[in-house]
């Protein structure tokens, strides 16, 4: 039940909220439409990681690598009305720094194994410390 409790808040997530952010037809019937669609992007995507990832945990600490330093900062911003200049370019910058460490690791293995990361840091510290320094930077 959990799956498909997920599956259709995304599903409609994508369908609703996602095309009014597009400026979509947002009548009932186009609604019905791209949520249909959504809920097969959805499904694809899952197939995709649980046949990517071993366990949930792998999952939640990877994407949680990506999404921390992308979001912690504009998320401070956001809670305490501080103005950025650039915001996209704060949530951008970072997510790419750090997806790119992990795909580093990922093409530089270790000795036991493991993802070879630049001085064993995991990829979130790195876009962690780019995102505090665009932000100080940035701060209006």
């Amino acid at each position: 039940s959990t799956v498909d409790s997920f599956s259709f808040i995304s599903a409609f997530t994508i369908g609703r909220d996602l095309t009014t952010l597009l400026n979509l037809n947002q009548n009932d019937i186009d609604i019905l439409r791209y949520t249909r669609w959504g809920l097969l992007i959805t499904a694809l995507l899952s197939i995709i990681l649980a046949m990517y990832f071993e366990s949930a945990v792998d999952i939640w600490y990877t994407v949680g690598s990506f999404v921390v330093p992308t979001l912690l900062f504009p998320l401070i911003a956001g809670l305490y009305r501080i103005k950025v200049k650039y915001s996209l370019l704060l949530m951008i910058m970072p997510m790419i720094v750090s997806i790119s460490w992990h795909l580093y690791g990922l093409a530089h293995p270790s000795a036991n194994g493991y993802s070879g990361y630049i001085w064993d840091l995991d990829p979130m510290y790195p876009g962690v410390i780019l995102s505090g320094i665009l932000f100080y930077r940035w701060k209006k």
